[in-house]
């Protein structure tokens, strides 16, 4: 079906058969260990790579101003700001990696659903150790979902989310989670009033690497729910001309 809605589109085979002798687990789709794999590949092939699952729809076809964002930020990503880390990804995970989930209890995870990768020597370091985790069925897909969750109001619990938990897991040695508002108490002398007064200072510390600013909502946005009868959009027929 792509092949005939797009004559410009190169489709590659995925390979099951090279992969499969080392980690037969790639078989099984939904641990979505292939995605970082076909990211990965066509990031060698290209130099750059958009990403997006079948539930993202694109709102334009303009991607420069995100193309140059990424020359240094290497990874753009979205921030589910719904679903803490540790929520949602595996004990098993947490120690694949020799990291502890207390440390990022309130690191948000990332939607994997679409993603940018430039490469440059940042993101060939977080694609390494994404890659690493997919052929490792301890690390992409353990045994056991058990999780640690703080947050009492997550009703989905003991849920691990592959590809996702990996890869934020990956991001939180390279990236802040977003802007740090810190509200501090400070006596400040006052020269309208000649004397010294309680303040309140609301400081903001604007992280260099930012998950969350890197994904512009006007680029693209998800769409799980709809059912569509034509995922392609059809072309317009051409006038002829008298």
């Amino acid at each position: 079906m792509t092949k005939s809605n797009c004559r410009n589109c190169i489709i590659y085979k995925f390979p099951f058969d090279y992969i499969r002798p080392f980690a037969p687990h790639i078989d099984t789709l939904s641990n979505f260990a292939w995605k970082s794999i076909v990211i990965q590949d066509a990031l060698k092939r290209h130099g750059s790579v958009i990403y997006g699952d079948a539930s993202i729809r694109y709102k334009t076809n303009k991607f420069k101003s995100l193309l140059l964002d990424n020359l240094l930020r290497g990874v753009s990503i979205r921030e589910s700001r719904i679903i803490y880390l540790p929520c949602q990804t595996s004990v098993s995970t947490f120690s694949w990696f020799n990291e502890s989930y207390s440390t990022v209890s309130n690191v948000y995870m990332s939607d994997a659903d679409f993603v940018m990768v430039t490469d440059n020597f940042l993101s060939r370091l977080i694609m390494k150790a994404w890659v690493t985790c997919a052929l490792n069925s301890e690390c992409i897909a353990p045994q056991t979902r058990i999780t640690k969750c703080d947050d009492s109001f997550v009703a989905q619990q003991n849920i691990h989310r592959h590809d996702q938990s990996a890869l934020t897991l990956i991001l939180t040695y390279f990236f802040y989670q977003s802007n740090r508002n810190i509200t501090r108490q400070e006596r400040r002398f006052s020269k309208e009033t000649n004397s010294t007064l309680n303040m309140t200072i609301n400081e903001n510390y604007p992280a260099p690497y930012d998950m969350q600013v890197s994904y512009r909502k006007e680029i693209a946005t998800t769409d799980r729910e709809d059912v569509e009868t034509s995922y392609f959009t059809k072309k317009r027929k051409k006038r002829r001309s008298k």
